[in-house]
C-alpha cells in the first residue's frame, strides 16, 4: 500500500571549561531538570531519543505532541500532520509500501502523554492487538489483517477529530495577534510569523475572515518604519514578497 502523502498537502525552516563556571552551570541545568513538568521531561526524553533515529528525518527533527488538555501544544496539530505525512511518505518512499503497523509505529516517535494513549485506543478500535499479532506472527499464520486495518487518511482524520480544537482558528490567530515585531529584524519578524500561519491548513488560509485578521495583525504589529508601505498589502502574497533589500 503505497502512500503518496496529497491529502492534507501544504504550500510551503562552547561550554566554559573553568570549574567554577562548570560547576555552576550544572547546578543551573539540575534546576532547570527539576522545573520540568512530567510531560515536558516525557517530550524530552523522547526528542533524545528521536535524535538518534538512524532511518527517518522527520522522526529526527519532529516536534513532540502530547495532546494534554492542559497542555498548550494543542496549537500543533496541523504541524504534527505534517509531520506524519512526511514520516509515512518517507517511509513508503524507502520500503516501497507502508502497512497500518508502520503508521503505528511511525507515530509513537511523536506522541507522549494523552496523544500516545490515543494511538492505542485507536489501533484496539482497528482490530489490532498487540499480542495477537505477535503470536500470529510466531505461529507462522495470516496477519495481513494487522497491516492493512485502516489507510493513512483513516488515522489522520481520526487524529485530527480527536485532538483539534473546535477554535483552532482562534487560536492560532490570537498567537498572531500577540506577535509584536519589537527588536526583531524584518526578517525574523516574518519567520515567526509564517510559522504560526503555517499551523492553519489550505482551507482555513482560503476564509476571507482568516485572510483579514492575519493581514490584519501583521500590519498593526510591524514596525512603524514599514507601515508606509505594508499599508497598501492586499494579501499574505504581499507579506511574503516584502523586503527592505533593494528599497
Amino acid at each position: 500500500m503505497a502512500y503518496k502523502g496529497q491529502r492534507y498537502k501544504k504550500k510551503f525552516n562552547p561550554k566554559l571549561n573553568k570549574s567554577n563556571y562548570r560547576n555552576s552551570n550544572q547546578e543551573s541545568e539540575i534546576e532547570n531538570y527539576y522545573q520540568e513538568s512530567d510531560i515536558e521531561i516525557k517530550k524530552r526524553e523522547k526528542r533524545e531519543c528521536n535524535m538518534k533515529y538512524e532511518e527517518g528525518n522527520f522522526i529526527q527533527t519532529g516536534h513532540i505532541f502530547s495532546g494534554n488538555i492542559n497542555s498548550s501544544d494543542s496549537i500543533y496539530v496541523e504541524k504534527i500532520v505534517d509531520q506524519l505525512i512526511g514520516a509515512f511518505d518517507e517511509h513508503a518512499r524507502e520500503k516501497k509500501s507502508i502497512t497500518s503497523l508502520d503508521m503505528l509505529s511511525i507515530s509513537r516517535h511523536f506522541f507522549v502523554g494523552d496523544a500516545l494513549t490515543w494511538v492505542d485506543e485507536f489501533a484496539i478500535s482497528k482490530g489490532i492487538d498487540r499480542l495477537e499479532y505477535v503470536s500470529e506472527a510466531y505461529r507462522g499464520g495470516d496477519t495481513n489483517k494487522f497491516k492493512t486495518a485502516f489507510s493513512p487518511e483513516e488515522f489522520l482524520d481520526a487524529f485530527l477529530a480527536r485532538f483539534k480544537p473546535v477554535d483552532h482558528v482562534i487560536n492560532v490567530i490570537d498567537k498572531i495577534r500577540e506577535l509584536k515585531q519589537g527588536s526583531m529584524d524584518l526578517d525574523t519578524f516574518k519567520n515567526k510569523f509564517y510559522k504560526y500561519v503555517s499551523l492553519l491548513n489550505e482551507e482555513e488560509l482560503k476564509i476571507d475572515f482568516v485572510q483579514f485578521r492575519l493581514l490584519k495583525h501583521f500590519k498593526q504589529n510591524i514596525n512603524y518604519n514599514h507601515r508606509g508601505v505594508t499599508s497598501s498589502f492586499k494579501n499574505l502574497d504581499d507579506i511574503w514578497d516584502y523586503s527592505v533589500h533593494g528599497m
